[in-house]
Order: C-alpha cells, then structure tokens, then sequence
C-alpha cells in the first residue's frame, strides 16, 4: 500500500510541477521582463511557510495528523480559490504538440541535461530528507527538524528571489555558467 501511495504521490507531484511551470511559462509571457525564477522563489516560500508551520505546530505538541490533515484541507481551499485567477487558455503558437516541428538534435543537450540532473539531486535530497536525517541521524525532534528545513526553505527563496535580476544584468548564458561552477563547488 505504501508503494502505491508513493507511485501516486510521485505522479501527481510530477503532473503539479509541469502544470505549474507551464502557468507560469504563460504568464511570464506576457510580463515585460523575465519572472520565472521568482514564481520558484514563492513556491520555496510556500515550503518555509509550512516548514514555521510545522515548526511552532510541533512545539506546542499538535500531532502530525492533525496537522497534516488541516493543513491539506487548508490548502486545497485555497488553490481551488487561485485557480479562478488563471490566465485563460488560448491558442499557443504552433509547437511539437500541436503539429509544429520538431527540434534538431544538440549534443550539447547532454551536458546541459546533466547539468540539470545534478542541480535537482543536489536540491531533492535536503527537500526530501532534511527533516529525516535531523531527526533520525541527529537527534533532532520535530520541532529541529521542521525548523532545519525552514533554513533550506529561506536560502532556496532568496536564491531564486535574486536569479530573475542576476539574469538579466549577466544574461541567461553567464548565469547558467556561474551557477553550474557554484553548483559544482559546493
């Protein structure tokens, strides 16, 4: 049953994750200047908001059911609400889906798609497993957990915050170099 609730689990954060960056592609289309970074800036707010959450729920001995169970009542209300502020859908230009052509193979993809594989393990793993490794390898309780993965919540936001401006004074190219190269390091 847990296998099957997580294949679910992944799935529909999967489905999210493209419809959301599909949004905000389309949104960001109509903007005078580039705002995608800021859209994942808010999405790790929405991490440190539940992160605090979790934080102040667990300190005051408010169990993870209960919690968990609100918080997804909660916010389900409010994304059926956000929904009704959509763009509405109109013809996009023609494209691979809607029979347009199809893209010439690079090579260099490979790197790039690398690139991409190693900076989503390098933010999957603290996402996922932070609170885990703090309470389980560390000692941590809830509260030190919750609280761990608030700091990973705020560097995430700030980070993205400052991308969109970072771009567009370097540009798209020297941004994915430096950022490659400070990936790399740390």
């Amino acid at each position: 049953a847990l296998g099957v609730a997580l294949v679910g689990l992944g799935i529909g954060n999967g489905l999210l994750d493209v419809a959301m960056n599909t949004a905000a592609v389309r949104v960001e289309r109509h903007y005078p200047r580039q705002i995608m970074a800021s859209f994942h800036a808010f999405f790790s707010f929405g991490g440190l908001g539940g992160a605090v959450a979790g934080t102040a729920l667990a300190g005051i001995g408010v169990s993870a059911r209960v919690h968990m169970t609100v918080g997804a009542l909660v916010l389900f209300g409010a994304g059926m609400v956000a929904s009704f502020g959509l763009l509405a859908e109109r013809a996009e230009p023609a494209g691979i889906a809607n029979g347009g052509t199809t893209p010439r193979w690079d090579r260099r993809l490979i790197g790039l798609a690398l690139l991409v594989l190693c900076g989503l393990l390098c933010e999957g793993v603290p996402f996922d497993w932070s609170a885990v490794y703090i309470q389980s390898s560390l000692g941590g309780g809830a509260g030190v957990a919750a609280a761990g993965f608030a700091v990973f919540s705020l560097t995430m936001t700030i980070s993205a915050l400052l991308a969109d401006r970072l771009v567009s004074r370097i540009g798209e190219v020297m941004f994915l170099r430096l950022a490659g190269l400070f990936s790399a390091v740390c």
